[in-house]
């Protein structure tokens, strides 16, 4: 696989563009807007991640999760409309068009977090957690 892929609105995936190394994430399968929805990831991708996590867990017992991973182009267009039926045209602002997004590499991980016990992806950069990415996610091949 090629891990210099660009991916954005000017440099589009095809809509039939599927990474051909997916492993599933076995740890999480959360909600999702399809429930049929497993959570995939490149496996060179999920063993960086896997390395991170327990560095981390060790380091300082913070415990990451992946929350989302790689999308297919037509999981893409539901999340897309989804989101523009709950906000409107705002959802332009924060979701990526199918074919945009870097997820549909399956390079592209969200990170959730277990925090006491509890899954939670509602944090912002004042989470210490989040800090200790920010400093730390390059070393695992990871950028933010």
């Amino acid at each position: 696989m090629d891990y210099s892929i660009l991916v954005n609105r000017d440099n589009p995936l095809d809509e039939n563009y599927v990474p051909s190394n997916l492993v599933v994430y076995p740890e999480y399968n959360g909600p999702k807007i399809d429930s049929n929805h497993k959570t995939l990831v490149e496996e060179v991708a999920l063993n960086a991640f896997y390395e991170m996590q327990s560095i981390a867990l060790g380091e300082t017992g913070y415990c990451f999760i992946v929350d989302s991973a790689y999308r297919s182009y037509e999981y893409q267009q539901k999340i897309l409309k989804h989101n523009l039926e709950l906000n409107g045209d705002e959802a332009y602002n924060y979701v990526a068009l199918p074919g945009t997004s870097e997820h549909q590499t399956g390079l592209a991980i969200d990170i959730a977090l277990n925090v006491n016990g509890e899954y939670t992806d509602q944090f912002d950069d004042s989470f210490p957690q989040i800090k200790w990415l920010f400093a730390n996610a390059y070393r695992f091949g990871f950028i933010l």
